[in-house]
């Protein structure tokens, strides 16, 4: 690898990975280059500043190895599944780390982007438990339990902030609702289960 690619790839702009996390799923485990994937993957990690920033990669990195999981299912390949569940788990893990670095001070756009996630991790795991052995589904179920478990505590920190704050978390109201889950999480927020809020004039 040339010096200028090392440090191209290095300097990779966390938005260019953010767009790219849920389609690279064409290099596999498998793959020759997957093990250069995975060691870009590091040195990513490695030079994103901030506790904040890193717990946004990791739950980046999480998603993709989900999505590497529900591509192999799709190709009946099984031999990694093992492995990826595990690595999914430590990258949430990861980021639960960073949070912790900040003593949880971190943005509601990112608690957002959390919670979001995890809805979306949870229903790639039911589409690969439906053809998935009974051995990958059990381990799937119990870390959707896990997760589901996170999904709820940092549900609870974005209701606190718009119940603290309504006016201001108008647009926050609005993206939580959308995301179909917490049915009945909107009770005491003048919103409706579906997530519709009324305008509260700021």
């Amino acid at each position: 690898m040339t010096a200028a690619l090392m440090a191209a790839l290095i300097l990779l702009p966390m938005g260019v990975m953010a767009e790219e996390t849920t389609q690279d799923v064409q290099v596999l485990p498998g793959n020759p280059l997957y093990g250069f994937k995975r060691v870009i993957e590091r040195i990513q990690t490695w030079f994103t500043l901030g506790a904040e920033e890193k717990a946004r990669l990791h739950l980046l990195l999480a998603e993709r190895r989900l999505a590497e999981l529900k591509e192999l299912q799709e190709q009946n390949k099984t031999s990694f599944d093992d492995e990826l569940i595990t690595d999914y788990e430590n990258q949430m893990l990861a980021m639960e780390l960073q949070i912790n670095l900040t003593n949880h001070n971190i943005t509601q756009q990112l608690e957002l982007a959390i919670v979001e996630s995890t809805a979306k991790h949870q229903a790639v795991m039911q589409r690969v438990m439906e053809k998935a052995p009974e051995r990958v589904q059990q381990r799937l179920q119990r870390v959707m339990e896990r997760q589901a478990m996170n999904q709820e505590k940092f549900m609870q920190r974005l209701m606190q902030r718009v119940g603290e704050n309504p006016g201001q978390n108008y647009s926050l109201q609005k993206g939580f609702g959308k995301m179909g889950v917490g049915k009945g999480a909107w009770k005491g927020l003048n919103c409706t289960e579906e997530g519709n809020c009324p305008l509260i004039e700021e």
